[in-house]
């Protein structure tokens, strides 16, 4: 009977105690600074086992690289995190152009967690301030599965769209999101693309915010504690099935 009560226990504590693996950060990097530059998340990609996690997930391969005429060093181009949503904000004050100017710049970086759990990505455009013919626009295109090499996904990808046309009442879209089938990593690149063409077009940032299902770890740790429930409750009824019957 002792024993029995003992298994039960383990069990349901198997059950009650069904961790977020995940949100404890068991990934083999660092967590990511709460703040910095893009500098400082470029830095970490040299690291032993590279990158650093925000809400759990590895974030790593960061590049910078310019197109436009407008030159914006890493170091000018600051983010913020929120961990327990898994955000990640980008922002500038440099994020301007005006009169010839254009500011186009590809930023790669790769998300890459231990169990199967990205399903979703959404895009969002801070304080934007374009005059027509200007325009701001950001770009995102998301590889399924694996990173980007250069520019090229060996697997399916899909995007999302923010951008203002600088016109008043023109068409904008602020927001952009797009879901898909769970992956264990995903490649991701941003395009920044501001073009003045005379006028001017400045924004304050953008946001890239990962989704996830809900956590597998915490799944199996709940089906191991059924699972010893069961086998406790056989071997019960198998030991009173052989246990010697009283003489009479």
């Amino acid at each position: 009977m002792r024993r029995r009560r003992l298994g039960l226990v383990i069990a349901i504590l198997a059950i009650a105690g069904a961790v977020d693996l995940r949100a404890a950060g068991f990934t083999g990097a660092p967590a990511c600074p709460s703040n910095g530059t893009l500098a400082t998340l470029i830095s970490f990609n040299s690291n032993l086992i590279p990158g650093c996690t925000i809400h759990g997930l590895t974030y790593s391969g960061f590049s910078w690289t310019q197109t436009g005429t407008n030159a914006l060093t890493p170091n000018s181009v600051n983010y913020s995190v929120n961990n327990s949503l898994g955000i990640l904000d980008f922002a500038s004050s440099l994020f301007t152009v005006t009169g010839s100017d254009t500011l186009i710049y590809t930023l790669e970086y790769v998300v890459d967690p231990p169990p199967i759990i990205i399903r979703a990505f959404d895009e969002d455009l801070f304080t934007e301030t374009p005059i027509a013919p200007g325009f701001a626009r950001i770009p995102t295109t998301i590889c399924l599965g694996a990173a980007f090499v250069g520019s090229t996904c060996s697997t399916t990808t899909t995007s999302v769209l923010t951008f203002h046309n600088g016109l008043p009442n023109g068409t904008t879209r602020l927001h952009d999101s797009t879901t898909f089938a769970p992956q264990s990593e995903i490649g991701v690149m941003t395009i920044i693309d501001l073009e003045a063409n005379g006028a001017s077009s400045s924004i304050s940032g953008f946001s890239n915010t990962i989704e996830l299902t809900p956590e597998p770890a915490s799944y199996l740790l709940v089906i191991l504690g059924l699972a010893a429930i069961v086998v406790l409750a056989r071997k019960r009824a198998r030991l009173l099935c052989i246990s010697p019957r009283k003489s009479d």
